[in-house]
């Protein structure tokens, strides 16, 4: 099998070669992106060259050797970015809208704590005004953080004062805590498209330091999921981070956690084919029974029950039987609403890619002009105790929304005050296993569906 173009950097490390290959890729596919790079390595490399011919020993040789491969690697990967953007819709759209955002440092900064600025200021407000200027101000801020998100999305190779930015702007106590883990989702996403050392590096700085630990899980997800193959050989503080990282107690239970949850997430699709198999039929055929938040009732007398004496009886233990195996497989670590919520994705709100990605909010611009005054307890409750991941929760929101005044009052009040989000389960959101769990769903959600 011919050598690809990163294996003959990474493996075979022939700059001269890879080069050759890289020229000819871009030609082929008329990419104009990287070309002053690529003129500019091989100049170097064709300097290197002469000396050799010339018998000039370097003692720098090799790190000087090893330099022009890693700058060879970050071509490549910015070569491969360029032919992305202009294959894929979803993309080439990102590309569009990082066109027109404004790259100024100093902006994007200024933009981020102007909200939370304007958001505190609102406080002291009388409650119609400040709902009324809070409501512009969340609509504002959530196109500007689309557009942010997309700009990191589609961005090339960062340089060493791009990832100090960044680094700096996700740990900045002065910006919204969401917008940090939507800025961290952007670059786990950038780097599954198209490895880049330097934002690997931000993503295990911000798991690394001392941060809030939404930040901090969220980053481990990303440095897990984006691991490169190889590329440790170019990169020795890839290796570093991961030796820091193995050696620590409490990082190497973590990875555990995650790796069980990246197993659970994987068998989504067929927990969801055994649910709908095996349980969803008891419950259908039982639709005589009621489900309340502490037992399962018999709306009023069944005629299996008149015509056989016990059938309601061995009928309710067998939807309890069935209610206990979606709540043990939950417990577990399950996906057990990807089936049900992988139908309600076809909405505008998804159509906004930082959307899969940020964390639930009632006050977001697509959730508050949804729900009126008699559903935001029931809102609220979902965020603070339900069992559904972000997207599943602002998906079962905007369904909610759709039949809100069919629902009596005594039921809204009833979501309200119970453990809303599916089954009644004691989880604890705000643990470090089910916020990766649910955070990992989200990412599972998004490249499924």
């Amino acid at each position: 099998m011919k050598p690809t173009i990163k294996d003959t950097i990474v493996i075979d490390r022939n700059v001269g070669e890879a080069l050759r290959m890289l020229e000819k890729r871009m030609a082929e596919l008329h990419l104009s992106a990287g070309k002053d790079m690529l003129e500019v390595v091989k100049a170097d490399y064709q300097l290197m060259l002469d000396c050799f011919e010339r018998g000039i020993q370097d003692p720098n040789g090799d790190e000087v050797y090893m330099d022009l491969l890693r700058r060879t690697y970050n071509l490549y990967n910015t070569v491969r970015l360029d032919s992305i953007l202009n294959r894929r819709v979803s993309f080439s759209q990102a590309k569009a809208i990082a066109y027109s955002f404004s790259k100024d440092k100093d902006s994007i900064v200024s933009t981020l704590e102007g909200y939370v600025q304007d958001c505190a200021m609102a406080s002291l407000l009388d409650e119609t005004e400040q709902k009324e200027v809070i409501k512009k101000a969340n609509a504002v801020h959530q196109q500007y953080v689309e557009r942010l998100f997309n700009y990191i999305m589609v961005s090339g190779q960062w340089s060493d004062e791009t990832t100090s930015f960044y680094l700096s702007l996700i740990q900045s106590p002065t910006i919204d805590q969401n917008d940090a883990q939507v800025i961290i989702s952007a670059i786990t996403i950038s780097l599954l498209t198209v490895f880049d050392v330097n934002k690997w590096l931000v993503l295990a700085a911000i798991y690394e330091n001392n941060n809030p630990m939404r930040l901090r899980h969220r980053a481990l997800v990303g440095i897990m999921l984006s691991l490169p193959e190889g590329e440790h050989v170019l990169f020795p503080e890839v290796k570093s981070v991961l030796q820091r990282v193995f050696t620590n107690e409490e990082a190497r239970r973590e990875l555990v956690e995650l790796q069980m949850n990246m197993y659970y997430c994987s068998h989504a699709e067929a927990d969801s084919a055994e649910i709908e198999r095996d349980i969803m039929p008891t419950f259908v055929k039982n639709n005589n029974l009621k489900i309340t938040p502490i037992s399962i009732e018999e709306k009023e007398e069944s005629i299996d029950d008149i015509l056989d004496y016990g059938a309601t009886d061995r009928n309710l233990d067998e939807m309890e039987a069935k209610m206990k195996k979606m709540r043990d497989m939950q417990m577990s670590g399950s996906d057990i609403f990807f089936g049900g919520f992988s139908k309600t994705k076809q909405c505008s709100f998804f159509y906004q890619i930082s959307n899969w990605f940020v964390p639930f909010y009632p006050d977001h611009p697509y959730v508050a002009n949804l729900i009126d005054a008699s559903l935001y307890d029931v809102v609220r409750s979902l965020s603070l105790y339900g069992t559904f991941c972000d997207s599943d929760v602002y998906s079962f929101v905007f369904s909610l929304s759709a039949i809100s005044n069919q629902l009596p009052d005594n039921v809204k009040e009833m979501m309200a005050n119970g453990p809303s989000g599916g089954m009644p389960c004691d989880v604890d959101r705000n643990s470090p296993a089910y916020i990766k769990l649910f955070y990992l769903q989200n990412v599972y959600r998004f490249f499924m569906l």
